[in-house]
């Protein structure tokens, strides 16, 4: 019985040292936003600029498009 109870501590340490090293297994609170950028023809626009705001709090990041006139937009915090 003691060492199903050890066992069973170890594992459960080790899950949440897991959760909080690599934070991507976790919860989050923050997300992200991706997209494309394309002319009236169709056509993919490199290096345009995208601007996201946060209504709630004003915050404005920043993007650049790719080649391909995609970008993406990490970590964003949600508006309270």
């Amino acid at each position: 019985m003691r060492n199903r109870w050890l066992r069973f501590v170890a594992v459960a340490t080790g899950l949440l040292l897991t959760c909080t090293v690599r934070e991507g297994w976790c919860q989050s609170d923050a997300t992200s936003l991706s997209g494309s950028v394309k002319d009236t023809s169709g056509a993919a626009v490199p290096g345009a600029s995208v601007i996201v705001t946060n209504e709630a709090t004003g915050v404005k990041r920043d993007a650049r498009t790719n080649g391909d006139g995609t970008y993406v937009v990490n970590a964003l915090l949600p508006g309270l």
